[in-house]
């Protein structure tokens, strides 16, 4: 965590990728064995391979991997690895991994080699539709903002919804 976060009393540091800026991020969950503090080997072969900013996951079993490059086609997600370089938000912890850089590098071949390796076609039936398709929500607006306010975060959601972002 940055000193300004704490200092002002925040909870935490983010980041949303989008379409206006250079960045993607891989998340690869249940890779972080807590009581070894070994990572899978896949996960740590891909972890190298990247080679820019890495950190550990607030559960710490999972590893977020920042790269300067772009998804090469429409499939994000397979089994416990993601890759995204818009419409997503990543907790940050500041636990960078030993021996990997503090800056985000630019990756684009690596990623579109691990791209097809792990993800594999866009042809597949599991492809992830783009985030601009809207999906029809048979709630009112009301019934799904009492919905999210009594999900497991409600009241975060609440809080939030409120405009109260600063932590009390």
């Amino acid at each position: 965590r940055s000193r300004a976060c704490e200092r002002g009393g925040y909870s935490g540091l983010g980041f949303v990728f989008s379409e206006d800026d250079p960045y993607c991020g891989i998340d690869l969950d249940h890779v972080h064995d807590l009581e070894t503090r070994q990572f899978e080997p896949w996960a740590r072969e891909l972890i190298n391979r990247l080679d820019s900013y890495s950190e550990l996951s607030q559960s710490g079993t999972g590893v977020h991997i920042i790269v300067r490059a772009k998804v090469p086609g429409i499939r994000r997600r397979k089994g416990d690895t993601e890759i995204y370089d818009a419409g997503r938000y990543f907790c940050m912890t500041g636990q960078r991994l030993n021996g990997m850089p503090r800056t985000v590098e630019e990756r684009q071949a690596v990623l579109s080699e691990i791209h097809s390796e792990f993800l594999g076609k866009d042809e597949s039936a599991s492809s992830v539709p783009p985030l601009s398709i809207t999906i029809p929500v048979a709630l009112s607006d009301s019934e799904l903002l009492k919905k999210a306010a009594s999900a497991k975060n409600g009241a975060t959601f609440s809080a939030l919804w409120r405009g109260d972002w600063q932590c009390q």
